[in-house]
């Protein structure tokens, strides 16, 4: 599998471990060293903790969350992949969805890629 592949997958798993509620699902994916945070869409940052605890309690569980990959960018260390997450609530027809830039940084640690950042913006209509 070629590098940018592989990222890409990775956030895809991110996203799936926060439509299903299921933080061990992600914790492999986050650098346990050198995970700096993620920047939610309205300027909350969580560490590494704070991220799995908001997987694993979401604000709203029938929350459903698609991406799409647009970029990615390797280097033998690094890799960034920048994705469009688009969110859904098949329950509820007031739900308005939405539109979210993501961005993931990751880094090579040894010979697995890890997450290092996530920043999340949330785009207009």
């Amino acid at each position: 599998m070629d590098v940018k592949a592989e990222l890409e997958g990775l956030v895809e798993k991110l996203v799936e471990a926060e439509n299903h509620a299921a933080p061990a699902e992600a914790e492999p994916i986050l650098s346990q060293k050198g995970f700096v945070g993620i920047t939610r869409m309205d300027g909350e940052e969580q560490d590494r903790k704070g991220l799995l605890d908001r997987i694993e309690n979401p604000r709203n569980a029938a929350v459903r969350r698609a991406v799409k990959v647009e970029h990615s960018w390797v280097s033998p260390e690094l890799g960034v992949v920048q994705s469009i997450v688009t969110t859904t609530n098949p329950g509820d027809p007031n739900f308005t969805s939405g539109r979210f830039r993501n961005l993931h940084v990751f880094q090579k640690e040894g010979e697995e890629w890890r997450c290092l950042a996530w920043q999340v913006t949330k785009l207009q209509s």
